[in-house]
């Protein structure tokens, strides 16, 4: 079959074109072309903004699809594009939603495909239901057979699964905190219980679907039947590098109140506990199966940042907002005790220049706004 991505170089989407390319399909990728290393060679690169839609109409041509796969909606304007782009050229088109959708599991506390949607804390969530919303009355209307996919929290080769990361291709950040004894910051003592699915076996579940009857016009979340506290996911991590991590364990509600930013990702994801019914992906998908248990993938994930250079470096912006919440919870009558001299800056990789440090300086400081026109002149994070 013919594919294309509307994306293709995140951590999801190269999965997908892997294992799509190594069952025969022929897939091209759209983007802008700013990570060309994650394309892989064997699919067609179509260098194209998606927003810019007559540059993206005259690429395209004549050219037609068996599926389109949108991984870069995030909102129905979002949406509306794509569509208006790909809905006549294409005989299927899937998006790719979030479980952070539902509100609430069931009685037994899993999560399925009935489940209630929207949670209104998040606005990531939220949007993503509208989209969802959107597809379900919009495409029976003009005949365009769709599929909405929910992953929940996956990792692979650029990602580390954990409650707080940074940007993604920055979490070996993770690992120099842990390897230099600076504190992981959880809330709840780390015990919210998550489900963690690699990225190939994410992608089975997806590929499975493409040019599947039983897929159509509906929906599914796709994820593994592992499930872990983050306080498990970091202890794994610390296994694997040989260092115990340190925890700080503040109230999650203490994190929200000093950085705002971070209040829909804890208590619309990162702070619910969130086990999932896999039976309808099972049952459309006869030959999904995960297969890849977390100390497995959490190690393919830190050889490949070691193989690669530990590819971005280390997000300092990132690294001093943790050390700056930090300071402030043992400030404000913390009843923890921990060695504040070791919250400042730290070459945790031989690389690191000035640039670093002044990111490290306007995170410790939690001076977003600084930070914005500091990325904008520097490119901090296209590094």
């Amino acid at each position: 079959m013919k594919i294309i991505l509307i994306g293709g170089t995140g951590v999801l989407s190269t999965s997908i074109a892997e294992l799509s390319i190594a069952r025969g399909h022929q897939v091209y990728v759209l983007n802008r072309g700013n990570r060309m290393e994650y394309v892989h060679p064997k699919a067609i690169m179509l260098k194209a903004d998606i927003k810019d839609k007559p540059k993206v109409k005259k690429i395209l041509g004549e050219l037609q699809f068996d599926i389109t796969i949108d991984f870069l909606s995030f909102n129905v304007n979002d949406l509306k594009n794509s569509l208006s782009i790909f809905s006549n050229i294409s005989k299927q088109f899937m998006f790719i939603s979030s479980c952070s959708v539902y509100l609430e599991p069931d009685e037994n506390g899993l999560f399925t495909e009935k489940s209630t949607l929207i949670d209104p804390i998040w606005d990531y969530s939220v949007n993503k239901v509208k989209c969802e919303k959107y597809i379900k009355d919009y495409c029976p209307k003009i005949g365009l057979k769709y599929t909405i996919i929910r992953p929940a929290i996956t990792y692979g080769d650029t990602r580390l699964p954990f409650s707080l990361t940074p940007a993604y291709g920055w979490h070996w950040t993770i690992i120099g905190r842990i390897l230099n004894n600076k504190p992981l910051l959880i809330w709840d003592n780390g015990k919210n219980i998550t489900t963690l699915t690699h990225v190939t076996d994410f992608a089975k579940g997806v590929v499975g679907l493409i040019g599947n009857p039983k897929g159509y016009n509906d929906e599914f979340h796709i994820t593994s039947d592992f499930n872990y506290t983050w306080h498990d996911v970091a202890d794994t991590i610390g296994e694997i590098i040989g260092k115990t991590p340190i925890y700080a364990n503040i109230q999650k509600e203490f994190i929200i109140n000093k950085m705002p930013s971070l209040r829909g990702l804890i208590l619309g994801s990162r702070a619910k506990n969130t086990k999932f019914d896999n039976s309808k992906i099972k049952e459309t998908v006869p030959k999904f199966s995960c297969t890849i248990p977390m100390k497995v993938g959490i190690k393919k994930t830190i050889n490949y940042y070691i193989e690669n250079n530990y590819l971005h470096g280390i997000d300092y912006f990132w690294d001093g907002q943790m050390d700056w919440l930090l300071e402030r919870y043992y400030e404000e009558g913390s009843s923890v005790t921990f060695n504040n001299n070791n919250l400042h800056f730290i070459k945790y990789l031989p690389h690191t220049n000035i640039v670093d440090r002044v990111a490290y300086f306007l995170g410790k400081s939690n001076n977003d706004f600084l930070f914005r026109i500091f990325n904008k002149f520097t490119n901090y994070y296209s590094k």
